[in-house]
């Protein structure tokens, strides 16, 4: 029976070693902060600050926030990102001027190149509306010509100006056509056969 009393008192080395070394460590070093602190007035706490701040490692380890840098840095820090911004935002704007600079000067070589068109529009127009006035008097002088015997029909054409002529001939039908050409001179019919009519 002694002997199981002696197993279940003995000391384990671990234990000693804490109870016997680490502990009374601690509390040593509890002891001599508060005696230090608020019995001599030293500023423990400021003076583990200033040494954390040393080694950042330490500070990061037992989870401390970093030390945060003087307030003259940080207005350097900000003056200093705010004149990169207002360059960044001025060069932006200059990019955005130029584009607009651009963009206005096709702007007004399209309206210029619009209204080249219309005025090109307008004269086409015109153009036709004379080539319809002229079609439409050549069609009524082939009426005329075709009501005539093929000898007059070509007396009569001989004195047309020779758009006239060519315009009259081709509103004519095929044998009408044919017939008036047979009475023209020859120099004149081959002339009218080499524009089309």
């Amino acid at each position: 029976m002694a002997d199981k009393r002696d197993k279940a008192y003995e000391v384990r080395p671990l234990s000693w070693v804490f109870y016997m070394i680490i502990l009374p460590i601690v509390f040593t070093i509890v002891l001599l902060i508060v005696i230090l602190q608020f019995i001599l007035g030293f500023n423990v706490t400021g003076t583990f600050n200033t040494w954390l701040d040393q080694f950042p490692v330490v500070r990061h380890t037992l989870g401390l926030p970093a030390k945060m840098p003087p307030v003259s840095e940080q207005v350097l820090s900000l003056k200093t990102q705010l004149k990169l911004t207002v360059t960044n935002d001025r060069l932006h704007l200059k990019t955005l001027e130029v584009s607009v600079h651009h963009l206005q000067q096709q702007l007004a070589t399209s309206k210029t190149t619009a209204s080249v068109l219309k005025n090109e529009l307008h004269s086409v127009q015109r153009q036709l509306i004379v080539a319809k006035q002229v079609s439409k008097n050549a069609k009524s002088e082939a009426t005329v010509l075709m009501n005539m015997s093929p000898t007059q029909a070509s007396q009569i054409l001989v004195l047309l100006p020779f758009p006239e002529q060519v315009l009259t001939l081709q509103a004519m039908d095929a044998p009408d056509q044919a017939s008036v050409m047979a009475q023209l001179p020859v120099k004149v019919a081959a002339k009218l056969l080499q524009s089309g009519a």
